[in-house]
């Protein structure tokens, strides 16, 4: 059961280094909508030790939710053509799901304009690795609402396998506000 465990997260974690293919020069168009429910989330997945498998997510009312699998990714609906349906994250978020506080933030309430800046700039490589580090990510979400459905885009990712992170003052400012929600959830907890 481990080893399929390990084996889904790092096939997850192979096909959001994947899309760093997408460090094009030209620009990505980006679809969101007003309506849409989900903006940002981070996910932790490691099984070196024990199993874990939690995150947190951001709705589009600024509320800072977190999910626990309890370290099962069997439980993560996987993206289909690299998009999610919105009941397949409703229920991939759900898993142990609670408020931990509001959010305040442009990151929220200008949000279109964000997740233009954060897809459209260039991932780097770090050249950093770690071991039994397991994979902590933090991506945006873009909603087409024609196909009803969600693409995720890396914004950081750090892992055994290497450090990535999105470039730019948009990219910097959203990643620590994110870890600085992630901080200080964790201490609420704990």
């Amino acid at each position: 059961m481990r080893t399929k465990m390990k084996k889904a997260t790092y096939l997850s974690m192979i096909a959001a280094v994947g899309l760093l293919g997408a460090c094009q020069s030209e620009r990505t168009e980006v679809t969101t909508s007003a309506n849409q429910e989900f903006l940002y989330y981070i996910r932790y997945t490691n099984f070196a030790w024990f199993a874990t498998d939690q995150g947190y997510y951001v709705d589009r009312d600024g509320q800072f939710y977190s999910f626990d699998l309890e370290g099962n990714p069997e439980l993560w609906e996987g993206p289909v053509d690299d998009r999610y349906s919105v009941s397949d994250l409703r229920k991939n978020f759900a898993h142990n799901a609670q408020v931990e506080f509001q959010l305040a933030s442009d990151y929220v309430s200008d949000f279109a304009s964000t997740a233009e800046k954060l897809v459209n700039a260039p991932i780097h490589d770090l050249d950093q690795y770690a071991n039994d580090l397991g994979v902590y990510a933090l991506y945006v979400l873009t909603y087409d609402p024609w196909t009803k459905k969600y693409t995720q885009h890396l914004i950081k990712m750090d892992s055994d396998h290497g450090f990535y992170e999105r470039d730019g003052k948009t990219a910097r400012q959203v990643i620590q506000w994110l870890e600085d929600a992630n901080r200080a959830a964790w201490q609420n907890d704990n």
